[in-house]
């Protein structure tokens, strides 16, 4: 009768090697949750420059096939925070409302995203005492119907306080072609001493 008690304690698991096993796996998933919400933060600024370019790259194309300018602008209180943001604004009846503009309204949820992704500001802020053109709007990029634009520079940066890096976003003017790259400390410092 003694045998068959040993038999039946070895085929189990004591209580002691189950708590074990369950707190390596909690340990385990601790770790993968960590590693995931890093590089998820990390991928924040990549994904907001990318859609930042898809935004303006539609635009362009728009501003083709409708035969009209677009408008982009990067503008002061696009949310709660009063922080800058972009807008994609057109003419959509300039026969008969001259000058009206309104939001492009196929690139709103786009638009949307990127103000939530990313921060856009400009490497040569305005002066003090320099003439804003509107209250809110700090610079206008037109995008012509031929595929040029106003040529113009971005500083585009992450909306998550821990990634630390900066792209800088730019419009070639006579081709209208659109670049992006990183940029290290010392160009982000000397882009902002640089007086226009």
């Amino acid at each position: 009768m003694q045998a068959t008690v040993r038999e039946a304690r070895t085929t189990g698991f004591t209580l002691l090697e189950l708590i074990l096993a369950i707190v390596l796996l909690m340990l385990l998933s601790g770790a993968i949750v960590f590693s995931f919400s890093s590089l998820q933060k990390r991928t924040q600024l990549d994904e907001g420059v990318q859609r930042l370019i898809t935004v303006v790259r539609y635009a362009k194309a728009h501003a083709a096939t409708a035969g009209r300018p677009m408008q982009f602008q990067l503008v002061q209180g696009t949310n709660e925070q009063n922080e800058t943001g972009i807008r994609v604004l057109w003419e959509p009846n300039p026969k008969e409302q001259p000058g009206e503009l309104s939001d492009l309204r196929d690139t709103l949820p786009m638009v949307e995203a990127v103000n939530d992704l990313v921060k856009c500001q400009l490497p040569d802020p305005p002066q003090p005492n320099a003439e804003q053109i509107e209250d809110t709007i700090l610079k206008r990029f037109v995008l012509h119907a031929d595929g040029s634009a106003d040529p113009g520079k971005l500083i585009v940066t992450s909306r998550d306080g821990e990634d630390q890096r900066r792209f800088l976003f730019e419009i070639i003017g006579i081709t209208g072609e659109l670049k992006k790259r990183e940029l290290n400390t010392n160009e982000f410092t000397n882009l902002l001493e640089v007086a226009p």
